[in-house]
């Protein structure tokens, strides 16, 4: 009889096995469709962020090439506009007299208005 309990002993042992193997196969197999979720999901993000890099170097590029082209603008405007002497008189739309002051033309950007933002909104002369 102790050969026999023996035997049931050892199926059941063998039993849990199988069924703690089973359990296992199944985990694995839910994890791997996870990992799979992720997978896709990750390149999905991937092509999004290359497609994302790909605009910005566009814009910037595109930025680039207005700025370019604000400041050839303005170089063209100060090479067409004549030199006011600051002593000029001149008469507003309105029939009164202003004296026109010209900006200080020595100094770096900064120190006139900013550099291309700056000298965007700075005019060569001013009403007062």
């Amino acid at each position: 009889m102790s050969k026999e309990s023996e035997i049931k002993r050892l199926e059941a042992y063998v039993e849990r096995l199988l069924d703690g193997y089973t359990g296992l196969k199944e985990q694995n197999r839910k994890l791997e469709y996870l990992v799979a979720q992720e997978q896709e999901r990750s390149n999905r993000l991937q092509d999004r962020l290359d497609s994302m890099e790909a605009d910005r170097g566009d814009i910037s590029s595109r930025v680039g090439a207005l700025i370019d082209r604000i400041e050839r603008w303005e170089q063209e405007l100060e090479i067409e506009q004549p030199e006011v002497d600051s002593a000029e008189m001149a008469v507003n739309e309105s029939g009164a007299e202003a004296v026109v002051v010209d900006e200080p033309t020595q100094g770096s950007d900064e120190e006139r208005g900013g550099g291309v933002q700056g000298s965007l909104f700075t005019t060569g002369s001013r009403t007062g």
